[in-house]
C-alpha cells in the first residue's frame, strides 16, 4: 500500500469457524505490525525512498478488524480500516470504501465503493497473536478519479472507472522468529479492456528480541493503459526496522 492513500471500511459477512481455523485455548486475538524503512523505488518516481508502515489485525468473537497505515518520501501514503463478521462457513460477502492518493503516478485524488464475496480459507490464532491466515475475494469496485501529471502539472480531469476486483491476502509466521504478509489485487477497467490495474505487496518481519524485527518489504504496482507521460509499473524495495507484537 506504499502508494496509496486509502481510508476505508469494509463489513464481511460469513459464518461458524472453519474445521481448518485454530484458535489456541490462550491465544491474544491482535496483533500489529511496526516498520520504518529505507530504500529504493524505479518506475514513476525513481531514487531513494523512506517508508512508514504500520499494521493492525484483531480479533472479538465472530468479528474481526483490521487497520493498515502508510507514508513514503515519494508523496505516497495510506489508511485503511476494516471490520469483518463471520457468517457462513468459509464464504464472505464485504462491502469496501475508500479514497486514494498516488501523486507519482498522477493520482492527485480518488473516492471508491466497492462489494463482493470471498472465502476464508483458514485462520489461526495463538499467544502471539495472528499466526496464520489466508482470504480470496472477488468484487465490484466503482473508483472516481481526478489526475495531474507532473513536471508540467498537465490536468487530466475526473472520471469514473468501473471494475471487477479479485484479491487475494496471506499471513503466515512460519516459525517464532520469522512473518510473512502478502497482499495481491487485480482490477479490470471495463471501459477499457487494456486498463488493468494489479498491486503486489510483501512484507517479510524476523524478530530479533522482545518485539524488536528486521524488515524487509517489496511492492509490485502495474497499470495497464496510465495516461501519456505516466511509466505502466512501478516497483519499490525497502529494507529496516520495526516491531512486532
Amino acid at each position: 500500500m506504499p502508494r496509496l492513500l486509502c481510508v476505508s471500511a469494509a463489513i464481511l459477512l460469513a459464518g461458524p469457524a472453519r474445521a481448518s481455523d485454530a484458535f489456541a485455548a490462550d491465544a491474544r486475538m491482535r496483533s500489529a505490525l511496526l516498520s520504518l524503512c529505507g530504500g529504493w523505488t524505479q518506475g514513476n518516481a525513481d531514487g531513494p525512498a523512506g517508508l512508514l508502515s504500520g499494521v493492525f489485525d484483531g480479533r472479538a468473537g465472530t468479528w474481526s478488524v483490521s487497520a493498515r497505515a502508510s507514508a513514503d518520501s515519494a508523496f505516497r501514503g495510506g489508511l485503511a480500516l476494516s471490520a469483518a463478521r463471520d457468517a457462513h462457513g468459509a464464504l464472505r460477502g464485504y462491502v469496501l470504501g475508500g479514497a486514494l492518493l498516488d501523486h507519482p503516478a498522477g493520482v492527485e485524488g480518488a473516492a471508491f465503493a466497492e462489494a463482493g464475496a470471498g472465502i476464508a480459507w483458514f485462520e489461526g490464532w495463538d499467544a502471539r497473536g495472528l499466526a496464520s491466515r489466508l482470504t480470496t475475494g472477488a468484487g465490484f469496485r466503482y473508483l472516481h478519479q481526478a489526475g495531474r501529471v507532473y513536471p508540467e502539472r498537465r490536468f487530466l480531469g475526473a472520471r469514473g472507472i468501473a471494475a471487477p476486483r479479485m484479491a487475494v491476502s496471506f499471513v503466515h509466521r512460519f516459525s517464532d522468529a520469522f512473518l510473512l504478509r502478502e497482499e495481491f489485487e487485480v482490477l479490470a477497467d471495463l471501459a477499457d479492456p487494456a486498463g488493468v490495474r494489479g498491486t503486489s505487496t510483501t512484507t517479510a518481519a524476523v524478530s530479533i528480541a522482545g518485539g524488536f524485527a528486521l524488515i524487509a518489504s517489496f511492492d509490485v504496482r502495474y497499470a495497464g493503459a496510465p495516461p501519456a507521460g505516466v511509466r505502466t509499473t512501478d516497483l519499490a524495495a525497502g529494507f529496516g526496522a520495526g516491531w512486532v507484537h
